[in-house]
């Protein structure tokens, strides 16, 4: 008889930092730094974490320090909850040896953890010992979440976003369309690879999917931006191009609030590990004014973000 399989559980661990922060290649520099000190902290962790095999999705994500805003994020899924003081431990040995050729040193100023709904925080202030939560389970209960008649969403780039179609990158901003289905791969993925029991059914997904195709693109502020890196390890040079920038959707999107809320956290696309692919959404609705456009103001939309 087979096994029943666990719920697939997430945790967010955001980092906000102090000190002396290096520049540079972020995304090289913060990711190296993480996975050498994790091997020194914890081996059984790092080898969860980075020993998973080339066709499965890894249990983490990242999001490096970006100008003016030092938060490192680090996202675990799966059993890889289970070692958020031992990731909170990598980066406190982090800011003590220092990032960089000049060994810049910072510590931990306060921390936020969590996966809830609405994401309540657990926090930890000026390094000091910080509570770990429980993960969040991410069951079916975690997409239906009601915002109401919710019309428009808009799609922002975080850090680029690293889309692949065929054997090349995609040449232009993905279709709602893409983006959903790229996000239930994601989540379909981690799960398969987490061992756990996908949060949603197959009757969900062609729902979905379904839905999606009815949700227009209807303005874009993007571009392709490149991003290189050198691998210490292997002594490759590689070289990422990705979508940076916003989009804009119109149509029925209210039904995908629960799923693009966990995107924000799982992030999306290629390099996720490295700090690819992290996003923020805001949900807006456009009122119907009939005739009487007198009545209609300049800017009808309100927005409400949830990151």
């Amino acid at each position: 008889m087979e096994r029943s399989r666990p719920p697939l559980r997430c945790l967010v661990l955001d980092f906000f930092l102090q000190g002396d922060l290096p520049d540079g290649d972020r995304h090289t520099l913060w990711h190296g730094a993480f996975g050498k000190t994790l091997s020194q902290v914890s081996p059984s962790l790092f080898e969860r974490l980075y020993g998973i095999g080339e066709n499965r999705a890894r249990l983490y994500s990242l999001v490096p320090p970006l100008p003016g805003y030092p938060r490192l994020r680090v996202t675990l899924t799966g059993d890889a909850c289970d070692g958020g003081l031992e990731v909170t431990n990598t980066v406190k040995e982090m800011g003590r040896h220092g990032l960089g050729r000049e060994r810049r040193s910072f510590s931990i100023h306060w921390a936020q953890y969590g996966a809830q709904e609405p994401m309540p925080y657990y926090y930890g202030v000026d390094d000091k010992t910080i509570g770990m939560p429980e993960a969040r389970s991410i069951t079916k209960d975690f997409f239906h979440q009601d915002i109401g008649q919710r019309n428009r969403m808009r799609f922002c780039t975080i850090t680029p976003l690293i889309l692949k179609e065929g054997n090349g990158l995609m040449a232009h901003p993905p279709t709602f369309s893409v983006l959903v289905r790229r996000l239930l791969g994601r989540v379909s993925q981690l799960a398969h690879a987490a061992e756990a029991h996908l949060p949603y059914d197959e009757d969900q997904q062609r729902h979905w999917q379904g839905m999606a195709a009815s949700v227009g693109l209807v303005d874009q502020k993007i571009r392709m931006s490149s991003f290189a890196r050198q691998s210490k390890r292997t002594r490759h040079h590689m070289v990422f191009n990705g979508w940076d920038g916003t989009l804009e959707y119109a149509g029925p999107v209210a039904p995908f609030h629960g799923l693009f809320r966990l995107g924000e956290k799982l992030q999306l696309g290629g390099r996720t590990a490295f700090g690819f692919g992290a996003f923020q959404t805001f949900w807006g609705h456009v009122p119907e004014f009939g005739h009487n456009l007198s009545s209609c103001p300049e800017d009808p939309i309100v927005w409400a973000g949830d990151a």
